[in-house]
């Protein structure tokens, strides 16, 4: 939730942050398109570095990165959030390319609910509702063919209804439209349990697929020795795909660092599918599980107890991340003007894969 400051933000490649949703009538006038570039004339790139030097408290949004790469993308997202540390932030405004400086105490009457997921609305398919934890929603994209589907979360708990929800959006999208291809976005994606999956992909997948498998510390002492997972063994991470059921259409698969834990997992595992192509920046690298130690009410830290592992050479994949296929992100004129360029960029790869028909024959 990015209430504090009222705006999201996403970084550029030159460390500036893009604003890509903001509340009406901001109390610094932020608009999407606008780059916040730092506070009191230092950029935030350079802030949040000398913030740790010294060992001062950041406030995060998500979770740490389990990459470098993602810990950086963990780090400037939250610059909205620490403007309380400075007297002035600084904002270049879209349009002008005009640089100003405003008094951050403007923001101490900033109020109003908005969500930092790094997604764009989709005409046509309604975003999640991350308030009320409402994580799959899904549809055609309007004027297209498309099928959409948003997973924000792989949450084991009833209550949730993720294995179920998931299902009903492959099957509609799948069965009762006439789609040509899929997106599914697991841009944000909270993680959970691996086989709440599992339903969606005994339609998505024609095959059985045994790929990952996971190892434990064997020896407390011994910070390398791992063993065998007794529990997350490599038949929990198998595929269940169905030869009875197949879907045959390009997939784009939208991935980036808010993906965590098993939205890594399953930014991994829909990878083995013969026709996706993932679309983004690289996951959050989280591939382990952990406990919580007890150091009391006001202090806790996290151990990581195993990590995941590619069966072919045995390669863990704990800090390193699901790569995209190809490298894309919210781009400022796109997002000015309300459009998304990573759904975009697996659209046209999507319309550009559709089967064409020629003389009454169906060319690939």
């Amino acid at each position: 939730n990015n209430e504090p400051f009222g705006a999201s933000l996403t970084p550029m490649p030159d460390g500036s942050l893009l604003v890509y949703r903001a509340l009406p009538n901001h109390v610094l006038g932020l608009e999407p398109g606008d780059l916040v570039l730092g506070y009191d004339g230092v950029p935030w790139w350079r802030l949040y570095r000398q913030l740790l030097a010294i060992e001062m408290p950041i406030r995060l949004l998500g979770s740490w990165g389990s990459t470098d790469r993602s810990f950086e993308h963990s780090m400037f997202i939250c610059a909205g959030l620490n403007w309380h540390l400075f007297d002035t932030i600084d904002i270049k405004k879209y349009g002008t390319d005009e640089i100003v400086s405003l008094p951050t105490n403007l923001l101490a009457n900033q109020r109003g609910i908005i969500w930092g997921n790094e997604q764009l609305p989709v005409p046509g398919v309604e975003m999640p509702d991350f308030v009320n934890q409402d994580y799959i929603t899904w549809g055609v994209v309007d004027g297209t063919q498309i099928g959409y589907i948003y997973v924000a979360s792989w949450h084991w708990e009833e209550q949730y209804r993720i294995s179920e929800q998931w299902y009903e959006a492959v099957n509609e999208l799948m069965n009762h439209h006439e789609t040509i291809g899929l997106i599914v976005d697991f841009r944000l994606n909270y993680g959970g349990d691996m086989r709440q999956a599992h339903s969606g992909y005994t339609l998505l997948f024609d095959e059985r697929i045994t790929a990952v498998s996971f190892d434990v510390r064997g020896d407390p002492d011994d910070h390398l020795d791992m063993v065998p997972s007794r529990t997350h063994t490599a038949g929990m991470f198998i595929i269940p795909g169905s030869s009875s059921t197949f879907y045959d259409k390009p997939i784009a698969v939208l991935i980036g660092p808010g993906a965590v834990s098993n939205g890594d997992w399953e930014s991994l595992r829909m990878g083995f599918h013969p026709r996706v192509r993932t679309f983004g920046k690289a996951t959050n690298g989280a591939f382990t599980l952990s406990d919580f130690p007890n150091l009391g009410d006001d202090w806790f830290f996290t151990k990581a107890t195993g990590s995941g592992y590619l069966i072919d050479g045995h390669v863990y994949l704990a800090h390193t991340g699901v790569q995209p296929n190809t490298r894309v992100w919210l781009e400022r004129d796109d997002v000015a003007a309300g459009r998304d360029t990573v759904v975009e960029a697996a659209m046209r790869w999507i319309e550009g894969r559709r089967p064409h028909r020629v003389r009454g024959r169906v060319l690939p």
